[in-house]
């Protein structure tokens, strides 16, 4: 049966906490060069826990998110524009080789504030402060987790702290969907999967920037292949990548007229991230 998660303040129920907007964290540091770092924090966030069923927790996408980026947000307001129960929100800044981050989880229907951490970690020490993030937050939101679904919220595809780095760089500039994000977005991931030529997530970033690369600043017939290739060794490497099926049924659905099979592998990136908006639309 779904698993309801509740979160009590002293002993005052505050409701279910079913669903949940994690926005933008913000970069304090006055750096836009950091700007890749608490985006990529943030989408990481996103992308762990949605991975867990709609009927546990519903977390609205990235593309949802985004527009209460570098703004002053009130959590109610966030709670009844999303219809969602909790809010989370973080600060960056760097000083040195320190990483300082603050988070807070926020009752959205009164604005209680209902946890908060600091955090003070070495800059190479950012993937397990990743995993660690998504550990408590899931905590926090009392989430009955199985051990295969802890397993998969705080997954880490990378021990390489600099090929992790360089992934959050190449999404960031691929995001921004121009000419020179594409470029640079395609050239970090490459980066990041030859420092770690096991990193499944790398393949599948890379696979996501030779597609919204093609026909923009490489041709069909040469992005697409290369779209290809890299999602097909990102699920060598793990076949439980939900990002790796996404573009695979993109490629088969859009490019290959496949219909069946890119309906197959929507559906199966589906079943592994139901929370993730993109592959709803497209599929």
């Amino acid at each position: 049966f779904a698993v309801t998660a509740w979160l009590f303040w002293g002993n005052k129920s505050v409701g279910a906490i079913d669903s949940l907007a994690i926005l933008p964290m913000v970069n304090a540091s006055g750096d836009a060069n950091l700007e890749y770092l608490s985006d990529g924090i943030t989408d990481s966030l996103i992308n762990n826990l949605s991975k867990l069923p709609q009927s546990q927790l519903r977390v609205m996408a990235r593309g949802t998110v985004i527009g209460y980026k570098s703004k002053e947000v009130d959590p109610r307001k966030v709670g009844e524009e999303l219809k969602v129960r909790a809010v989370v929100t973080g600060r960056l800044t760097l000083r040195g080789d320190n990483l300082l981050i603050d988070v807070e989880l926020a009752n959205a229907s009164d604005g209680t504030r209902l946890w908060g951490e600091h955090y003070d970690r070495s800059l190479s020490g950012i993937l397990p402060l990743q995993a660690e993030l998504t550990q408590h937050i899931s905590e926090k939101l009392r989430l009955k987790l199985s051990g295969e679904e802890q397993k998969q919220v705080s997954k880490q595809y990378t021990d390489n702290a600099a090929a992790y780095q360089l992934y959050l760089k190449g999404r960031h500039q691929s995001n921004k969907l121009t000419v020179e994000g594409l470029r640079l977005g395609i050239e970090y991931m490459n980066q990041a999967v030859e420092l770690d030529p096991g990193y499944a997530l790398a393949y599948a970033g890379l696979s996501h920037a030779y597609g919204d690369a093609s026909s923009v600043i490489l041709p069909a017939d040469i992005a697409v292949p290369r779209s290809r290739a890299a999602a097909e060794q990102a699920l060598k490497l793990d076949d439980k990548l939900a990002e790796a099926h996404t573009m695979l049924a993109f490629i088969k659905s859009s490019y290959d007229r496949d219909w069946a099979g890119g309906e197959k592998e929507f559906l199966r990136a589906i079943e592994l991230n139901p929370n993730d908006a993109t592959s709803h639309q497209a599929y």
